[in-house]
């Protein structure tokens, strides 16, 4: 019921995990190429469920000169580090305590020697991760972070480079509490239900590579934060849980997204400066209204005439039903 959500994908951050597995063909010519999400097994046995869905997409690119093939090759650094505390649970005053910690490191270096030059290529990535969560049968509160770094550089026939770093910070609580106003022994029966909670969601993502002197590099920094609860009757249908929402007594919630985003080539480009806030606090239009809506695109470095393309830059607040509306004319950096 806490809508309207402030962007498409509000609670979805998409950005690419690019891995050079350049060094890898110092292994030969055949490989196999797995993705996979661990613990989904520890998830089932501690929860019970099978409830976790992940969709996992991914391209191989590859570059392939059939007049200037691999003759031979060299591995020169072979490293990797996987460290994962396991889940561990204690048992407190305010229910129970949920900790797991993790880092890897991988490092690989190769010698490239083709019919008509060399290529030496090298690859480092690592990361980790940190959960904590406090939770028990009415509240659940949780801190969540990710970071992961990745350089790669390939020198010889050619000159490329690749960096990319990022972070998702996540905090979280929600508390709820459900009680019957009608028997439970007779189904169906109606209880009142109340749920509370707020959550942070944070992205920070850079990438920048280069190519024989091209340079695109990318960078943002996106932000969410959502607060309010909702409450009302509920009819328990089955013994097992089902329900259908007969009423609903209150629906308040405030959702705040900010995001910076820059994309250079070159040194030129543009920025764009998006923020928007959204606001539920009725029962009957479940769908909300925005106070104010602002994107704003800007030019970075300096374009010639021809390359300047109009864009429109909009404000939308809200204020007791009366809607003010500022357009403006600005003009954004197109790569043609």
């Amino acid at each position: 019921y806490w809508k309207p959500l402030t962007s498409i994908d509000t609670l979805s951050f998409h950005n690419p995990y690019v891995i050079d597995l350049t060094p890898m063909l110092a292994y030969g010519e055949e490989a196999n190429i797995t993705v996979s999400v661990t613990n989904l097994v520890t998830a089932l046995q501690l929860t019970g469920t099978p409830d976790y869905f992940w969709d996992i997409a991914g391209v191989l690119m590859l570059w392939v000169n059939s007049s200037n093939p691999l003759v031979n090759s060299t591995v020169i650094t072979e490293y990797q580090r996987f460290l994962d505390s396991g889940p561990i649970f204690n048992q407190g005053f305010l229910g129970f305590y949920y900790q797991e910690g993790g880092s890897y490191l991988l490092n690989y270096t190769s010698m490239l020697y083709f019919k008509h030059g060399y290529e030496l290529a090298s690859t480092v990535q690592e990361g980790r991760f940190y959960a904590y969560q406090t939770f028990n049968n009415i509240y659940e509160l949780a801190n969540l972070s990710e970071t992961f770094t990745e350089y790669a550089k390939d020198y010889g026939m050619y000159n490329y480079t690749l960096a990319i770093s990022g972070s998702y910070p996540i905090s979280m609580y929600v508390d709820s509490f459900a009680t019957p106003i009608t028997s439970p022994s007779v189904i169906p029966y109606n209880l009142s239900f109340e749920q509370l909670g707020e959550i942070h969601l944070g992205l920070n993502y850079y990438c920048a590579y280069s190519f024989n002197g091209y340079n695109v590099s990318s960078n943002i920094v996106e932000n969410l934060k959502a607060k309010g609860g909702f409450g009302g009757i509920m009819e328990i249908i089955n013994r097992y849980g089902g329900a259908v929402l007969v009423v609903l007594t209150f629906n308040n919630a405030v959702t705040i997204k900010n995001l910076n985003f820059t994309y250079l080539v070159n040194g030129k480009g543009f920025d764009e400066l998006f923020s928007a806030e959204g606001i539920q606090n009725s029962t009957v239009n479940l769908n909300g209204y925005y106070k104010y809506v602002s994107e704003e695109f800007s030019s970075v470095g300096d374009p010639s005439p021809t390359q300047l393309v109009p864009s429109t830059y909009a404000v939308y607040q809200e204020m007791s039903l009366t809607f003010f509306r500022e357009m403006r004319v600005l003009y954004v950096f197109v790569k043609v």
